[in-house]
């Protein structure tokens, strides 16, 4: 008699009878993870449980990277990490991965080679959990063949990737004059001084958000402030700007970016 293989959604059920709809969320959440671009892992049922696998180095299941098991009971654990080092991973990777997952979760593993907590319990660090596992997945893949990687690659193709998670970023930026953005705006009335397009006159009006001003003289090219006037300003469309920048070492002027758009074949933009 065969044993039963669990598939995504039997799981989910399964959990949401155990563990309630919230168990329920952060599994479904875990397997968009674990399939993602950011991970590259192939979910693996058993009878009662799931698992995130590294299977494209499969020489054999002992060799199959573990990332993490969801149990149908609604369970959250890792284990089997002294496989990693079987396949060549650095010996502090499995250790590491797991006390970072441990201080998110506040829960101590059980021995030292498994972690285990309620799944429902990652919700309200899942940014961060996200964060740890896909950065130990990109750690994994580099000590994996070129060849392995193209030939998962041309046999699963993945059209998802896990998006959203929070990143601190600091930034300086030069200051600009609203009074001579505006008085920019007022004079252009809505077109763009490259294409001439009106956008003022695109949906009411909204269109006008795609209008951005271009400074002549780029404040970059400075390194101490200076004076400015309405007149070292002009107003154009987001497309055109972007391609007055193309070049990141010299910026077009909007009358050699108008004469290149004439030359073109109309089909060809």
């Amino acid at each position: 008699m065969s044993r039963r293989t669990l598939t995504s959604d039997q799981l989910l059920n399964l959990i949401e009878r155990s563990a309630g709809r919230a168990a329920r969320a952060a599994t479904r959440r875990l397997i968009r993870l674990a399939e993602s671009d950011s991970v590259g892992a192939v979910m693996v049922g058993r009878h009662s449980s799931m698992s995130a696998r590294l299977r494209w180095l499969d020489q054999g299941e002992k060799h199959w990277l573990t990332l993490f098991v969801v149990r149908a009971d609604g369970r959250f654990y890792t284990q089997w990490h002294d496989r990693w080092q079987d396949a060549g991973i650095p010996r502090s990777v499995a250790p590491r991965y797991q006390r970072r997952l441990s201080q998110i979760l506040n829960v101590k593993a059980e021995f030292p080679r498994r972690l285990t907590a309620p799944v429902e319990a990652l919700s309200k660090g899942f940014g961060r959990i996200a964060s740890i596992i896909s950065s130990t997945a990109s750690v994994l893949w580099p000590n994996i063949s070129r060849k392995e990687r193209h030939e998962r690659a041309d046999q699963q193709p993945s059209m998802q990737a896990m998006e959203g998670t929070l990143t601190e970023v600091r930034m300086t930026r030069r200051g600009r004059s609203r009074r001579l953005r505006d008085a920019a705006f007022r004079r252009a009335d809505g077109e763009c001084g490259v294409c001439e397009r009106n956008f003022a006159r695109l949906m009411s009006g909204r269109g006008s958000r795609v209008l951005q001003v271009h400074h002549l003289k780029q404040l970059a090219a400075s390194d101490t402030p200076r004076i400015t006037e309405v007149d070292d300003l002009v107003v154009v469309c987001a497309n055109c700007h972007l391609l007055i920048h193309s070049d990141p070492k010299r910026a077009l002027t909007p009358a050699e970016l108008r004469r290149r758009l004439g030359d073109e074949p109309r089909k060809s933009w």
